[in-house]
């Protein structure tokens, strides 16, 4: 799992690094103001951001969740402050969880251990022909509409027909890193190789981009 961190105070910073890359994880870059981290962001492919909330400005780490919410991102917050109005502005931005400072290094592991379980079981279930098949989100590359079918292109199973409109099958991606780029095609984020204005490139297959999104 790749982690990006956002802390003002180093030597936090510091104790979040080592205890990530302890528990197995790479952590990709830490940043201790807004604007850097944003900065960041747009060259680097993350799996989670732990997120201090009031770093140059009382808002920063509100600031940044907005962002990696349009990038389908999951982030956690990690702060001293868990105030009635700072708590009730951390559950609109939904985090994959909140932890309070001081924290240790326990605490830290049993959060990633949770992230990351549900990174790896987010699924959906489709029927192709007479057969069923439970999908793991981050196994699916793109998807393709074709009428009334949907290729639903994946890492272990190759390419799965199903019948259904792309329409149909939109919803059970929502909040999930699997998003439309075009009204024939879903791609997945996590798997975009290369990109510009106009198409993105999946394990070697070009895919057209019309929609605007977010795919950095």
């Amino acid at each position: 799992m790749k982690i990006a961190i956002a802390e003002d105070d180093f030597i936090v910073a510091e104790q979040l690094r080592k205890i990530v890359e302890n528990f197995g994880c790479k952590v990709v870059f830490v940043e201790h103001n807004t604007k850097k981290f944003l900065d960041r962001l747009v060259g680097e492919k993350i799996d989670l951001a732990l997120l201090d909330i009031r770093m140059d400005t009382e808002d920063s780490g509100f600031r940044i969740a907005t962002e990696l919410q349009q990038k389908h991102i999951p982030f956690m917050f990690v702060s001293a402050h868990s105030d009635v109005n700072t708590l009730s502005q951390a559950s609109r931005l939904k985090p994959v969880g909140y932890l309070t400072k001081p924290f240790n290094r326990a605490q830290i592991k049993a959060s990633l251990i949770t992230v990351s379980g549900l990174l790896e079981n987010s699924s959906i279930t489709v029927k192709s022909g007479s057969e069923t098949h439970k999908l793991s989100v981050s196994d699916i590359l793109f998807i393709k509409s074709d009428n009334v079918y949907c290729e639903i292109h994946t890492k272990s199973k190759g390419r799965i027909l199903v019948r259904t409109s792309l329409k149909s099958l939109e919803p059970e991606f929502e909040d999930t890193s699997v998003v439309r780029c075009h009204r024939s095609y879903m791609v997945n984020l996590h798997h975009v190789q290369s990109y510009n204005k106009t198409e993105a490139k999946i394990n070697e297959q070009i895919i057209p981009i019309t929609k605007a999104i977010s795919l950095g």
